[in-house]
């Protein structure tokens, strides 16, 4: 079944990545039910995808944990900072969608940190190689796309390939936060 999953998973990310290539908006939305399912499925170790299975009232609370993180991260960001904005988001089902999809972002991090944490046996390795990995999975085809647009006013003149040096940083927020809540809630 794993397989399978993990097959799924190969097949929605192409796919996603395909539509991004193509300048078709909302990408995304398959792109993070593919990577999710691309890290996730492995019956060795414990994963989200695990608990769906097998335990689906912790992962349901595991998702409104992360829904509450995902709501965070937007008011946070979008909304109080405005460090960016959708401008292909225009409904409110659109809004609710995005925000229904957030935790399975946020888990793919997760997963794709700890499979990188058991490969390269170091915590700090793993966090900078899924940095490098999570920008160049969403942040480049957004290039292309432009789905999301970001507006950091500070450090403008910091940047690294075209990317705010805030941003850069953001991701380790959105890799490390997931990881540490999973390892809090799996205790």
């Amino acid at each position: 079944m794993y397989l399978m999953l993990r097959m799924i998973g190969i097949f929605l990310s192409l796919i996603s990545v395909v539509l991004a290539m193509l300048k078709i908006h909302h990408w995304y939305f398959i792109g993070v039910i593919g990577f999710w399912l691309l890290f996730a499925s492995s019956p060795k170790r414990k994963t989200s995808l695990g608990l769906l299975l097998h335990d689906r009232k912790k992962f349901l609370f595991l998702y409104f944990v992360f829904f509450l993180l995902g709501c965070t991260i937007e008011l946070v960001g979008r909304f109080i900072l405005h460090w960016w904005s959708y401008p292909y988001i225009h409904s409110t089902t659109m809004e609710i969608l995005l925000l229904a999809f957030y935790p399975f972002i946020l888990l793919s991090f997760r997963e794709m940190h700890d499979i990188l944490e058991i490969t390269t046996k170091s915590r700090s390795l793993a966090l900078v190689s899924s940095m490098i990995i999570g920008i160049t999975i969403w942040e480049l085809p957004n290039l292309v796309t432009m789905d999301w647009i970001y507006s950091i006013p500070i450090l403008t003149s910091m940047q690294i390939y075209n990317f705010n040096i805030i941003l850069i940083a953001g991701w380790a927020i959105l890799i490390g936060a997931p990881t540490y809540l999973y390892s809090k809630m799996d205790k």
